[in-house]
């Protein structure tokens, strides 16, 4: 019996600006700063080294880790209808000591 072997997928590379969207701000963020860890919103197909590169290249530091969390949507009431928010992707990258990612102005 002869068995077809499997065709690897291509491996698809992503620009900075596609694996990184947005910088998720909120209270555990807040305190993990003090640590050197940030937390981004991330493309879902975005891979670790992936994230990694595109943090270092936009904001010019030097990344010692990332950990990924796939966040599920959860189910929200709107008056008697039932909706989903949407699922996403974060990431906790930690950089190198002393480094540092200054996002503006802290009030």
């Amino acid at each position: 019996m002869v068995t077809a072997k499997k065709q690897k997928t291509p491996q698809t590379f992503m620009t900075a600006d596609q694996a990184v969207k947005a910088v998720r701000v909120s209270e555990k963020g807040s305190r993990l700063e003090k640590q050197r860890t940030y937390l981004f919103e991330v493309d879902p197909k975005a891979s670790k080294l992936e994230v990694a590169k595109a943090v270092s290249r936009r904001y010019q530091v030097e990344v010692s880790g990332v950990r990924v969390v796939n966040m599920a949507g959860k189910t929200r009431r709107f008056g008697r209808n039932l909706g989903r928010t949407t699922r996403f992707k974060k990431a906790y990258v930690k950089l190198t000591k002393g480094q540092s990612i200054s996002f503006g102005a802290k009030a």
